[in-house]
């Protein structure tokens, strides 16, 4: 008697039992079985979501972590489903499930203490916002009830970060509060995206003070990543309505291209790039003191990464105002740093770039030749690049060369490995 009371009073506070089974995997595969069929069968899985959402959402208190997840994922997913079927019916559905789903999710992200579980709800979130985008935000008090949950995370209230803290661990939770930034990082933005930059804006601007307080050094890298990056993000939900934050975004951008931690400087070199891209006539002022501090960190900076994210920068200047940039001088940073290291994300940009040389008809553009079929050869042949985003850029590019550089453009194709130059021949003839 005395061995039962003790082992009763070891799970005294314990919330969650977790046993590992095969019930238990069996039931959370099939949770995103069902969300991956709301996906891809379309229209022809509509009759079938009133009966998901019932037994999915019985779920969400369930006491195995990874079908908990599951249900979060599927939950969102089938109000996706509903929003993408694009009828009056699914329409209401979607304003009726998201009430629900949303006071859910941000609940689970202040009050959830597994860790896993708020990453759930977070990426839940962002993903209704990326793909419902007003149908969200347009219900009274939603997007407070987002913005309130990004602001608990960012001042450590949620009650995970305060299981973190009794716990200790600092490897641990290290890694944690790096992963629930990053999610949570990625909400902000997306919810910029759903809203007109007019809407967006004071969020935004409420949400300011505390992202630069998470920029200061005595941050942990997983903040000052976290909070540059979010800024950095909400540059292009906020095109046109930039002006009163330059004064105070420049300044950070700069100072953090200084930064001692990789993820912190390429965040802010992102930014820098974002704002040159977005600017508009406002940042027309900043160009020299921007595209200089860029130079000089380019001429210092090891990280490949980092280097790659530069030229996206730098090339975002000439693609939002080639008449006002320096533009021979840019080219030629960008020349000598092609192909690209590791971000193969900035290809898409790079080839934003010559297309707007050559439409310019800027005497610049032949000097990019040999290069435009060099990056063309490594953006088809590697496994890296985005395909689906990227291709049709590049394909309309060479397609375009060749009418006006016909000879010069075979000759360089011809020169590559065969089966770079392969490829590279197919996209000129399609």
């Amino acid at each position: 008697m005395r061995m039962i009371m003790t082992k009763l009073d070891d799970l005294e506070g314990v919330k969650n039992v977790t046993v590992e089974n095969a019930f238990m995997a069996e039931k959370e595969v099939a949770v995103l079985a069902l969300k991956d069929l709301s996906v891809e069968c379309g229209a022809a899985f509509h009759p079938f979501l009133p009966q998901c959402v019932e037994e999915i959402n019985s779920l969400l208190e369930y006491p195995d972590y990874d079908v908990r997840c599951a249900a979060i994922e599927a939950s969102g997913f089938f109000l996706i489903a509903y929003h993408k079927a694009g009828t009056q019916e699914g329409a209401a559905k979607v304003r009726e499930g998201v009430v629900g789903h949303l006071t859910r999710v941000v609940e689970f992200v202040v009050e959830e203490e597994e860790h896993q579980i708020v990453i759930a709800a977070l990426d839940s979130m962002t993903e209704l916002l990326k793909q419902c985008k007003n149908a969200v935000t347009e219900g009274a008090g939603h997007c407070e009830k987002i913005v309130g949950c990004i602001q608990k995370i960012m001042k450590g209230e949620c009650a995970s970060q305060d299981m973190e803290a009794e716990e200790g661990g600092d490897e641990e939770e290290a890694e944690q509060d790096e992963m629930l930034f990053e999610y949570a990082g990625e909400v902000l933005p997306n919810l910029g995206r759903a809203l007109t930059p007019k809407a967006f804006a004071p969020y935004f601007t409420g949400l300011l003070p505390i992202l630069l307080k998470k920029t200061k050094k005595q941050c942990s890298v997983a903040e000052r990543s976290f909070a540059i990056g979010a800024i950095a993000d909400s540059i292009e939900p906020l095109a046109g309505v930039l002006d009163p934050f330059l004064k105070h975004l420049l300044p950070v951008f700069v100072e953090m291209t200084r930064d001692e931690e990789e993820d912190c400087r390429n965040n802010a070199v992102y930014g820098l790039g974002e704002v040159l891209l977005w600017g508009g006539v406002v940042v027309e002022q900043h160009y020299t003191a921007v595209l200089g501090t860029l130079s000089q960190l380019l001429q210092a900076e090891t990280s490949p990464r980092v280097v790659d994210q530069i030229v996206g920068a730098v090339a975002r200047a000439v693609v939002a105002n080639v008449a006002k940039v320096p533009v021979e001088e840019i080219v030629t940073a960008v020349l000598a740093n092609l192909p690209l290291k590791e971000d193969m994300d900035e290809y898409d940009m790079v080839f934003k770039l010559f297309s707007t040389l050559f439409t310019a008809q800027h005497p610049t553009f032949t000097t990019c030749l040999p290069k435009i079929v060099e990056c063309a050869a490594v953006f088809f042949t590697s496994p890296a690049t985005d395909k689906e985003k990227t291709s049709p850029q590049v394909i309309c590019l060479l397609k375009q060369t060749a009418t006006s550089f016909g000879a010069e453009l075979q000759g360089l194709v011809a020169a590559l490995p065969a089966d770079q130059g392969q490829v590279v021949a197919k996209a000129i003839q399609e």
